[in-house]
């Protein structure tokens, strides 16, 4: 009796041992169906954010082509604005001294005195 005792405590505590460990593997498929989910919102998040991004960026190309473009211009226009003021200080240097000239030709003197 003692050896059916003895078995049947063995058995009582391997089917509590079996019966741990499958509510052990069932503990751990909901934490990996949880940590799927997760992943799955993360990733979704993750595509979501990425497509507001894209779209970010492709509304500010435009801008950013159009600034460009803008900015390009810049050194070629700074360019003419310098020339043009030196051309028009080339034409006021070239009055000055044809006045100057005007002034010694007549016999000196400022050009208000000449006209007395």
């Amino acid at each position: 009796m003692l050896r059916l005792d003895t078995a049947y405590q063995g058995r009582l505590e391997l089917e509590a041992q079996v019966g741990w460990l499958i509510n052990y593997v069932r503990e751990l498929e909901r934490e990996k169906d949880a940590l799927e989910e997760s992943c799955e919102r993360k990733d979704a998040e993750y595509a979501f954010q990425m497509g507001k991004m894209r779209a970010s960026i492709a509304h500010l190309l435009p801008r950013f082509d159009a600034l460009h473009e803008k900015v390009s211009r810049i050194p070629g226009m700074l360019h003419a604005v310098l020339t043009q003021r030196g051309s028009v200080r080339d034409r006021e240097e070239q009055r000055q001294s044809a006045l100057t000239d005007t002034i010694n030709s007549t016999g000196g003197g400022t050009a208000d005195e000449t006209a007395h």
